[in-house]
C-alpha cells in the first residue's frame, strides 16, 4: 500500500513560531513569511521595481543637469 500523495516539508522555527516549508525549495522560514506579507499588502515586485528605476533614472538625469549648469562636472 502506498502512502498518500502529500508533499514532503520540513518544520523551521524562528521567532513568530512554526511553520512547514516545502522539502524542494531553496528558501527559509523567513522567505515564506516575507512572501505571505506581501500577498497580505497588495504590493508585487512587478509594479514597484519599475517604478522605483524609472524614479531613480529621472532622478539622476536632473542632477547631471544641475551639475552641468553650475559647471561642477
Amino acid at each position: 500500500m502506498q502512502a498518500p500523495n502529500v508533499a514532503a516539508v520540513r518544520q523551521e522555527i524562528e521567532l513568530l513560531g512554526e511553520q512547514p516549508v516545502p522539502v524542494e525549495v531553496y528558501y527559509g522560514i523567513h522567505s515564506l513569511h516575507a512572501s505571505k506579507n506581501f500577498a497580505l499588502s497588495g504590493i508585487t515586485l512587478q509594479n514597484t521595481v519599475p517604478m522605483t528605476l524609472g524614479q531613480e533614472f529621472r532622478a539622476l538625469r536632473r542632477s547631471r543637469m544641475f551639475y552641468d549648469q553650475v559647471g561642477v562636472i
